[in-house]
């Protein structure tokens, strides 16, 4: 059996509704493939997520934002990546 999820808070947590037997013995690989980025996102109603969409939007409209190259630049410095290739940018 195989099962893919993404470490939470030092834990495993499975995509979807996976739970292998109890007791079950498990190896863990760690994917690099860069389309991990993270954990899943919050369970949130339809309500919540039109209300995170309309709040984000009135961020935008208010001008209080940032360019995307800067964002990604800050990001590459929290995580000491490397310089991202120009092709990238």
């Amino acid at each position: 059996m195989s099962f893919t999820g993404t470490v939470v808070n030092g834990t495993v947590v499975f995509d979807g509704p996976v739970k292998p037997p109890e007791g079950s013995r498990v190896d863990v690989e760690l994917s690099l493939d860069g389309d991990d980025i993270g954990a899943p996102p919050e369970k949130l109603t339809w309500e919540q997520h039109l209300a995170e969409l309309r709040a984000t939007h009135e961020e935008v409209l208010a001008g209080r934002t940032r360019p995307v190259d800067e964002a990604m630049e800050a990001i590459r410095r929290k995580l000491n990546l490397p310089p991202f290739p120009e092709d990238e940018r």
